[in-house]
């Protein structure tokens, strides 16, 4: 499992402008119970990404940012399971 502080350097450091972020707090695993998954790391994670970037971008709904201009659609492949 990753720390929480490796979550949110990953979300910093690939920040770019117009991203949006979508976040899995779990792998989904049918056989496994979901108490089995521990979310604090990422929800820590998120925390200090958002604590960090606050000052530093401006957050928008998903509405306003498609009136930014046309979405180009970029999908990279984060995590392998």
């Amino acid at each position: 499992p990753q720390r929480s502080d490796e979550i949110a350097q990953k979300m910093i450091n690939r920040l770019k402008p117009g991203n949006i972020f979508l976040l899995h707090d779990t792998i989904c695993d049918n056989k496994a119970p979901e108490t089995d998954f521990d979310r604090e790391p990422m929800i820590q994670g998120l925390d200090q990404a958002i604590s960090f970037l606050n000052s530093r971008i401006h957050f928008v709904t998903v509405p306003a940012l498609l009136l930014a201009g046309k979405p180009v659609s970029n999908w990279p492949i984060l995590h392998q399971p």
